[in-house]
């Protein structure tokens, strides 16, 4: 499915007359550090400045007795808290691409008019890296966003800077929140460097 068409078919026809001005949903890439940065996702949350949050990814996984099932993230660790439930092996080979992962997101505009993605792929060579996560959010989603926000739509793109630490960024994301306009409308790339 052509990212551009969705995202625009979706804000235009999908999402309904009403305005959801609450605060954005937040979603996390597979490599984000997520014992940093879910407390501060939890606590906002708590404070309501976060609507809700999920995974950005899917795993497939493959369970003892063989059933095969999608995971959104990751699965628990064994150990308390992990429950009886078989939660399998993840099967070898499968993998979510960045535009099936950009997909599934911006089908969240249905639940919330602000999204926020969290992730570390900041990788600058967009030529090389075409289908890559910075590539398709700077080409496909960020003009469609612009062009057909409606004073509505926003998703900011958060992005780990590759020299600071997690604990920096998980920093940078809780300001980020308690602000008063964490998401503006329209679409914004920052990279957290400091």
């Amino acid at each position: 499915m052509e990212l551009k068409a969705f995202l625009e078919d979706l804000l235009t026809k999908h999402a309904g007359p009403v305005p959801r001005l609450g605060p954005p949903l937040v979603l996390f890439d597979e490599c984000v550090d997520l014992p940093t940065v879910v407390p501060v996702v939890r606590e906002g949350i708590r404070r309501n400045t976060v609507f809700a949050s999920r995974p950005l990814w899917t795993q497939l996984r493959r369970k003892a007795d063989g059933t095969l099932f999608h995971l959104e993230g990751r699965a628990p660790r064994r150990g308390p808290g992990a429950g009886d439930w078989d939660w399998g092996t993840r099967e070898s080979g499968y993998s979510v691409s960045d535009r099936d992962a950009l997909l599934a997101a911006i089908a969240n505009f249905l639940a919330a008019d602000r999204l926020v993605i969290l992730s570390a792929n900041v990788r600058l060579d967009l030529k090389r890296d075409s289908q890559g996560l910075r590539a398709l959010l700077m080409t496909e989603i960020a003009p469609v966003l612009q062009r057909h926000h409606q004073r509505r739509f926003g998703m900011l793109a958060l992005m780990k800077g590759p020299r600071i630490g997690w604990s920096t960024f998980a920093g940078a994301l809780a300001a980020r929140l308690a602000g008063s306009a964490a998401v503006s409308v329209g679409f914004e790339y920052h990279v957290v460097r400091k």
